[in-house]
């Protein structure tokens, strides 16, 4: 495929087309600074352009072809040539492969990194097709909503299993009798509270304390 010259961002080519406004993209940008993603997924986000704005923006200036994918079907053997991780993070579905050309439809294709990155998984030349963010979701969904469902159940219980560990790692509890009991006094409340391990935030309720211990719960 001719390697094509970007020279203008899609921001710029919104902007040119009185789309969207300077204070618009602006917004967007800042958006994008705090949560990631594609600036195009923002802008259609904040209501400041619509999906078919972007595919007709990058198909007039660097001559991408539309792909329906209402339309389409996937070949069942390409399925797994892209690992679904990516498929996931970049919106990409593979549509077809003839000979050493490995085809592809991409709702934001502006990225030269991830056109290189499908060059090295494919070992093929890379041909990209766009299609809007809406129908790349639904065909992800339609093609892997299973193995996605199944992934983000194993997180959850990954999550469980950590939380588990950590309560009995972390969290001593104790239950008084006795001597012992009149010795440490208990104060029961019902207190929001969070902590941080390994990246990740937590959510707890402390729901009673004494002068030797905590006991909480996570939320």
């Amino acid at each position: 495929m001719p390697r094509r010259v970007l020279s203008k961002k899609i921001g710029e080519l919104l902007m040119e087309r009185n789309i969207i406004t300077l204070q618009q993209l602006n917004i967007a940008l800042e958006e994008q600074r705090k949560n990631g993603g594609y600036i195009s997924q923002h802008l259609i986000a904040l209501g400041f352009a619509a999906e078919t704005d972007i595919a007709n923006c990058l198909a007039s200036q660097y001559g991408f072809a539309y792909l329906p994918l209402n339309s389409y079907t996937v070949p069942v053997e390409l399925l797994d040539v892209i690992p679904l991780k990516l498929i996931k993070i970049y919106m990409i579905l593979p549509v077809d492969k003839v000979g050493n050309v490995f085809t592809v439809t991409m709702a934001d294709p502006l990225n030269d990194g991830v056109i290189e990155m499908l060059k090295q998984i494919t070992q093929c030349d890379i041909e990209v097709f766009i299609s809007t963010y809406s129908e790349l979701k639904n065909a992800i969904e339609k093609y892997f909503g299973r193995r996605l469902a199944e992934i983000d159940r194993q997180a959850e219980r990954e999550m469980d299993a950590l939380k588990e560990k950590l309560l009995e790692q972390y969290v001593q509890t104790a239950s008084y009798n006795g001597r012992e009991r009149r010795r440490y006094k208990r104060f029961y409340i019902d207190l929001d509270a969070e902590f941080f391990l390994q990246g990740k935030t937590f959510k707890a309720m402390i729901k009673n304390i004494s002068y030797r211990r905590v006991f909480f719960v996570f939320d």
